[in-house]
């Protein structure tokens, strides 16, 4: 543990454990990085019996917080600290109501910490130290100390090529497709405690990007929006091209969803201009394939087909199986609007077997739901139900909000009963 003499308040923080064992202490241990925290605690465990947990799963309506650490110490009674992590998890920014209970709870409970009779340590970045001291200030008021664990610059360089490694698969499929709703949250804090210690502009934008799509995957626009703003700033300072492009793709997409067409081409057109001008291959795939997507939107399938054959040519020659899949499904949505349901089939039959092999659930889940349609279409009511209720399956697990939002449009549509999707499910079985 030589490497962490370099952090102060360790000492410290060892210090005042010592002098509060027996009574019931609150202390905060601000660190933005998972790693780092893992390598403190293990130092701590060489001088004090640790009851360690964390709360990123915990399910909120069964037990309060601190019945949760109360539970804990009945299986760990000789714990001398109890060291917690993952209450950020419990203070979603974007579900005002969530941070609210759990807010609520750590307030009026307050009373409830002191039965633990032993030093309480929570570890939180720093964005959900400053947010707790907000939201939760008779809780917070009550602490004892504060210790601050900043990272060195190896360390953070070494966080960000993890997260960067478990972001994007070997299969080129981004966290969001492949991960539930909990784990994206879980990738949300991640990335803003990386950010928190992040001081080269790269990495800003890098980081500041990838927050945007996850933001956007769970259907926060405005936020995403100024995420990917920023990190276009940063970009265009820097002179990245290659940034320059992803973003403005992905700012493309933003007024897409929200049918601002013509500002989604205009930052489609300027995106493929730089991927063109630079040889990005990948990025040309992917902007060619967004650009089809509005031309489909008003009902332009033939601009919108050529489009999405060019990007299906690029992506197939450069090995994007994520981009392919993603991409044939846009083909078989263009040939279902244009009553070439055969083709349509077959496209949506190749998408399918694609991010199925590559654990991209997003992509399934988009192409069920086509697939429910195409049925719909010929009048296979059955067949169309059974798959939208698979897709309904992926939805909620991912809290896909385009998907989600369609699918509750459906529902309302045709009538559909609440349990309907439980019912075709079992039916599979």
């Amino acid at each position: 543990m030589e490497q962490l003499e370099q952090y102060p308040d360790l000492v410290r923080l060892r210090r005042t454990l010592k002098r509060s064992e027996g009574m019931f202490s609150l202390f905060f241990a601000e660190c933005n990085l998972p790693l780092i925290r893992q390598q403190l605690i293990a130092s701590l465990q060489e001088d004090f019996r640790l009851c360690v947990i964390d709360l990123a799963a915990l399910d909120q309506s069964s037990l309060a917080i601190d019945q949760v650490l109360h539970h804990a110490l009945q299986q760990q009674p000789d714990a001398e600290v109890l060291c917690v992590f993952g209450l950020e998890h419990l203070l979603p920014v974007l579900k005002r109501d969530e941070l609210l209970d759990t807010v609520r709870q750590m307030n009026w409970r307050r009373n409830q910490y002191r039965d633990l009779a032993r030093p309480l340590v929570l570890w939180l970045p720093s964005f959900a130290l400053r947010l707790l001291s907000e939201q939760a200030p008779d809780f917070y008021d009550w602490y004892s100390g504060v210790y601050r664990f900043a990272a060195v610059v190896d360390d953070q360089q070494a966080a960000l090529q993890q997260f960067q490694q478990d972001f994007t698969s070997p299969t080129g499929v981004p966290a969001y497709q492949r991960q539930a709703a909990l784990e994206i949250r879980q990738q949300v804090q991640q990335i803003k405690g990386l950010l928190a210690e992040s001081h080269r502009p790269q990495d800003q934008a890098y980081l500041t990007n990838q927050l945007a799509t996850l933001l956007q995957s769970q259907g926060d626009y405005v936020t995403a929006q100024a995420y990917l703003q920023q990190s276009l700033k940063i970009c265009e300072e820097i002179g990245d091209r290659v940034g320059m492009g992803v973003t403005l793709s992905n700012l493309s997409q933003i007024y897409d969803a929200q049918g601002d067409y013509a500002t989604a081409l205009a930052y489609l057109q300027k995106s493929l201009k730089i991927a063109e001008e630079i040889g990005d291959q990948g990025g040309m795939g992917a902007t060619l394939n967004n650009l089809s997507q509005i031309y489909d939107a008003q009902g332009d399938y033939t601009t919108a087909q050529a489009y999405l054959q060019q990007s299906l040519k690029i992506r197939e020659e450069i090995g994007d199986r994520a981009g392919m899949g993603t991409t044939l499904n846009n083909l078989a949505k263009t040939a279902h609007a244009q009553g070439d349901y055969m083709t349509a089939l077959a496209y949506l039959q190749q998408s399918l077997e694609i991010t199925e092999e590559i654990g991209d659930r997003a992509g399934m889940g988009r192409a069920l739901f086509n697939l429910g349609m195409l049925s719909m279409r010929q009048h296979a009511i059955e067949p169309a139900l059974r798959y939208f209720a698979q897709a309904k399956q992926i939805a909620l697990s991912t809290q896909a909000f385009e998907l989600l939002t369609a699918l509750q449009n459906l529902e309302k549509q045709l009538e559909l009963p609440a349990d309907w999707s439980e019912k075709w499910l079992q039916t599979d079985q």
